[in-house]
């Protein structure tokens, strides 16, 4: 079939139809039109040039075409119950595969190659599921959608595209699963203006930005990701509530392993972080929160940084080999820091301008300049610490009214150091083979030192 400005084959308020083996090129508009059809098959044609436009219609099914040079290739709009399915579709000039205003919509096992606008855009739809697609080279995004309820995104294979992998915005409930997407120039996943969202399963790598980009959403779970080699940070979450980031493995970020900033409410636990760029775990402006069960390592900023909030409980991390703190907290109204596992870091563990910290049952060795620190902080409570092998154990500057309990120190330069503070406890701990002084006070006020068992120090 030559040029034909109302498409190749058109099919109008039909039912039944079966549209099958056909060669159509440089159709001017479409080179198979249906609009307000039932039942219709449209499998097996190849087409250059042109594609298939589906308006207004129910249980339609393309499968198996083949679709090169179109505008663009697939088109669904107004519909219910399409399958597009095993179509090879590249070098559109605009998205391969396109959903609009349809319900039900299932996008399975096609093949899209360097088509210049989007993979697949999808626009106001609900029920849709985007399986095991094949999108490689796509001119902007692999897979957008945009007003999406009740969508499934699903083992597909997403590479090289010029933006990012996947965009999903303005949706309601939302699994995206065992995808692999790689060598995206913005980020691996992207998704903003939402709420309930489940990320798991996906491996992501290369993305020049974030892997993992989330935006004024709630109720999101994002777990079991394997996220390598972003430029900028592997999960990204900004102004969302209710979130659980767990078990995921991120590695070489070339700045935070996971960030979050203006979240009122979430955890992070059971991750491992390792060669981050800069800290593997960073909050701003929090209102409760916990990060437990994180295993972070050989990372050139710090392991958890934590600024402006009212709660946080960090339990059982395990952080070694940081060039800077491994825990450090600034502005905090409330914190519990217990059962973490510190070695071979700059410092451990650093609380600033803070009230009401509790320090407990935390292992520091090898620490190179101080164990914990304490700076223009007020009633907290070190308690039960273990100290090995520090520059400094425990340092205090500008507190007031705290409580040093029970901590074993050894082996430490300076065990425990007080200076510019008023109001400090020292009670029962034991300093032993300290290497320089066990306990120095200088320029403070109402410090009470009592019941504590010094020995082995050197002279």
């Amino acid at each position: 079939m030559e040029k034909n400005e109302n498409g190749g084959i058109s099919v109008d308020s039909s039912n039944n139809s079966t549209i099958t083996g056909n060669t159509i090129n440089e159709n001017q508009v479409n080179g198979i039109s249906l609009s307000e059809v039932e039942t219709t098959e449209v499998s097996r044609n190849k087409m250059n040039k042109n594609g298939i436009a589906v308006d207004s219609s129910n249980n339609v099914k393309v499968s198996r075409n083949n679709i090169s040079d179109s505008e663009d290739s697939i088109y669904v709009g107004d519909s219910k119950n399409s399958e597009i399915s095993y179509n090879a579709i590249s070098n559109s000039e605009g998205s391969g595969v396109s959903v609009s205003s349809s319900n039900n919509t299932k996008i399975i096992n096609n093949n899209l190659k360097n088509n210049g606008g989007t993979g697949i855009t999808l626009d106001e739809v609900k029920d849709t599921e985007i399986n095991q697609n094949t999108i490689n080279g796509s001119g902007s995004t692999g897979i957008e959608g945009n007003t999406v309820n009740n969508i499934k995104i699903i083992n597909n294979t997403i590479t090289n595209s010029s933006e990012s992998g996947i965009l999903i915005s303005g949706f309601t409930d939302g699994t995206i699963t065992k995808n692999k997407v790689s060598k995206s120039s913005e980020d691996g996943i992207n998704l903003y203006a939402g709420n309930k969202i489940t990320v798991s399963n996906n491996t992501i790598t290369n993305s020049h930005e974030n892997g993992i980009f989330i935006n004024d959403v709630g109720n999101s779970n994002i777990s079991q990701n394997n996220i390598q080699n972003s430029g900028d940070t592997g999960i990204s979450l900004n102004n969302i509530d209710l979130f659980d980031v767990s078990n995921n493995y991120l590695n070489k970020t070339g700045e935070y392993g996971i960030s979050f900033d203006e979240v009122p409410n979430g955890s992070i636990t059971k991750n491992t972080i390792i060669n981050s760029g800069s800290d593997a775990i960073f909050g701003n402006n929090f209102v409760k929160f916990k990060i437990e069960n994180n295993t972070l390592s050989n990372l050139n900023g710090g392991g958890i940084a934590l600024e402006e909030f009212k709660y946080v409980s960090i339990l059982s991390n395990n952080i070694q080999n940081t060039n800077l703190t491994a825990i450090r907290i600034g502005e905090s109204q409330k914190a519990d820091i217990g059962h973490n596992t510190l070695k071979n870091n700059s410092d451990g563990i650093e609380i600033s301008n803070s009230k009401n910290s509790t320090v407990y049952n935390n292992y520091l060795d090898r620490i190179v300049n101080i164990g914990i620190s304490l700076y223009d902080t007020e009633t907290s409570k070190i308690s039960n610490n273990y100290f090995k092998n520090c520059n400094y154990g425990l340092d205090l500057y500008l507190d007031r009214y705290s409580t040093v309990l029970n901590n074993t120190f050894d082996g430490n330069t300076v065990s425990i150091a007080i200076s510019e503070s008023h109001s400090i406890d020292i009670l029962k701990n034991i300093l032993k083979n300290s290497k320089y002084t066990g306990i120095s006070v200088f320029d403070s006020n109402n410090t009470n030192i009592r019941n504590n068992n010094l020995y082995g120090d050197l002279p």
